[in-house]
């Protein structure tokens, strides 16, 4: 249940963007589309061969005259930029590009025409269906001129809009008159506010580099706890960010996004967690100031970091990952040693629960998972014995090893051996502690009633044959166990015109009950006469009384006429039908002629 290093879930795979100003570096310079009549394809070319396009409508009322944008005559290129980042649930890594890279330039037709960004070209990856993403359009065209407000002293860019498939071949408008709000990467800069042309898309909710809550759209189907986890990510090692981010700062924010500490942190967790482990701890450099007056490190220098290096520039990229134990104090949680979180509790135990059976103690539940320790396991009622159709709350606390923390209350189940008892319900709470209290909810099975007991037999019953013993009687019919088994009188032989019971019980497997006074069949090789009697007793078995007479002993026959032909017997002319033939009985039983 330990969620993997490797577990980057496809659920959230899609949350790697934390902010434009922190995307990797650019790679790979868009490479226009060429045809044999323009030498690059229009926006309508490359919408009729199915790319991705997104439209930017120049604001030079706002952001200075259009005639300062640049535009490559050949390449239609132009000093204005797109830059759009994975937010939530897209399968495949949208690899992000640096700021204002060639990469992200925005394309032009025509001098003065409206701008657009071909995705499918861009080499970043597509968009997907029910996938959320952010945009931002930015340029440096009239940089540092005067402007209806004034501007950056690099440029202009709009807020962070709100960003899906559904949104490709729109257009996206500056608003006028103008708005700005305080850029949540630098909040030295200001961001304009902007729309989509069917009003679906505007600014998204952010949270400043100064730790302030900044209103705008939710991001779709996307956490509430994402944002914020993000930037804790991005400015908990930045020791100019850093100092912004307490308690007394972020709770104000939480609420506003409508979330709790516990779901930030697990949401840190699921998305950052791999990296952590991954990467390389900071560790003390001798020289450098990075420790407390207590020895231990600032919290600027604890986290873990990961370093690539782009082979076709050969440029590096450094990211940093808070460690869990820092995120938790910031969140105002109660600190632990690193953990894992684990979202199902599956405690299997071998103590086998049947109908009649002692009710188990605590010592008798093995449970077979070395990540928890079971304690004060209880069942009510606490009855000795089981009874059928009844229910039994069965109550324990599951405490987690060290390193673990139980997150999640979703109950997997408790195996009972031998499936004699189902669960009905469960409930479990997360204590203070970090352990689960569970409270489950089993119903003993209904009885199951036997209408017909067929106990077959190849014991032979004949004159002058011993007594069998029980081991002479073979049943066949695995829902019993019989025992107990006698015979009355218990001569050495059966004799002729004897009359002998036979008793034996029958005691069913678990989960039957035998409840019906008919139909049991008792079948003997013997040539006996018989009939029995059936007593249900109170713990469910059944005493078998069968009694069977012996038959009288044949009469002796005084003549006896030999089979077979003449020739056989006495020879040519024997005549087997002439009463002269007749052979005369002896004293001793034998006949003569």
């Amino acid at each position: 249940m330990r969620k993997s290093s490797k577990a980057v879930s496809l659920l959230l795979s899609g949350l790697m963007a934390t902010s434009c100003f922190s995307m990797a570096a650019a790679t790979v310079s868009a490479a226009p589309v060429e045809t044999e009549s323009t030498g690059v394809m229009t926006a309508a070319d490359r919408e009729a061969a199915g790319h991705q396009l997104v439209y930017f409508q120049f604001p030079d009322t706002v952001w200075g005259p259009a005639s300062g944008v640049k535009r490559n005559a050949k390449k239609w290129t132009t000093n204005v930029f797109c830059n759009y980042y994975a937010i939530y649930g897209n399968e495949n890594e949208v690899k992000t590009r640096s700021w204002e890279a060639p990469s992200t330039q925005m394309l032009q037709d025509t001098p003065g025409g409206i701008l657009y960004f071909d995705i499918t070209e861009s080499g970043q990856g597509e968009l997907e269906d029910g996938a959320v993403y952010g945009i931002l359009f930015s340029t440096k065209a009239n940089a540092g001129s005067d402007a209806t407000l004034k501007p950056n002293t690099d440029g202009y860019q709009t807020c962070d809009l709100y960003f899906d498939k559904t949104l490709l071949g729109h257009t996206w408008t500056v608003d006028e008159p103008a708005t700005t709000r305080e850029n949540t990467a630098n909040s030295q800069k200001i961001d304009y506010y902007a729309h989509s042309d069917n009003n679906v898309s505007g600014p998204l909710k952010k949270v400043s580099t100064l730790c302030a809550y900044i209103d705008g759209q939710d991001a779709g189907t996307a956490p509430k706890s994402l944002e914020m986890a993000n930037a804790l990510q991005t400015y908990l090692s930045n020791p100019v960010n850093e100092p912004s981010f307490v308690w007394q700062k972020i709770a104000p924010v939480l609420e506003k996004f409508n979330t709790t500490p516990e779901e930030v942190y697990a949401t840190y967790v699921e998305k950052f967690g791999a990296f952590l482990e991954e990467g390389v701890p900071y560790e003390h450099v001798e020289g450098v100031d990075d420790l407390k007056a207590d020895g231990t490190l600032k919290d600027v220098y604890r986290y873990s970091s990961i370093t690539t290096v782009d082979p076709a520039t050969e440029q590096s990229t450094t990211v940093k990952y808070p460690w869990l134990d820092l995120v938790r104090e910031r969140l105002n949680l109660p600190n632990t040693p690193s953990v894992t979180d684990i979202t199902d509790v599956n405690l299997s135990s071998t103590a086998v629960v049947a109908p009649g059976n002692a009710v188990p103690a605590a010592a008798d539940f093995t449970y077979d998972d070395t990540q928890f320790t079971v304690s004060d396991l209880a069942f009510a009622p606490a009855d000795t014995t089981f009874d059928y159709g009844k229910d039994y709350t069965l109550t324990f606390k599951a405490t987690p090893a060290e390193g673990f923390q139980m997150t999640d209350t979703t109950f997997a189940g408790v195996n009972f051996g031998d499936g004699s008892v189902g669960e009905k319900d469960a409930n479990a709470v997360l204590n203070e502690d970090g352990s689960l209290s569970f409270s489950a909810v089993y119903t003993m099975p209904a009885k199951t009633d036997i209408e017909t007991v067929s106990v077959d037999t190849t014991a032979v019953f004949s004159p002058n044959e011993a007594v069998p013993g029980n081991d002479a009687f073979s049943y066949d019919n695995a829902q019993y166990t019989i025992g107990d088994f006698t015979i009355t009188p218990a001569d050495e032989t059966f004799a002729y015109e004897g009359v002998y019971t036979l008793t034996y019980t029958a005691t069913p497997a678990a989960g039957y009950q035998m409840t019906d006074d008919t139909g049991i069949v008792l079948t003997f090789t013997g040539e006996a006469t018989s009939d029995y009697n059936k007593v249900v007793n109170d713990d469910g078995t059944m005493t078998i009384t069968y009694t069977f007479t012996m038959p009288a002993a044949p009469e002796p026959e005084d003549t006896l006429i030999v089979a077979g032909s003449e020739a056989e017997i006495f020879g040519t002319g024997w005549d087997g039908t002439n009463e002269s033939n007749l052979m005369t009985k002896q004293a001793d039983g034998t006949y003569t002629k």
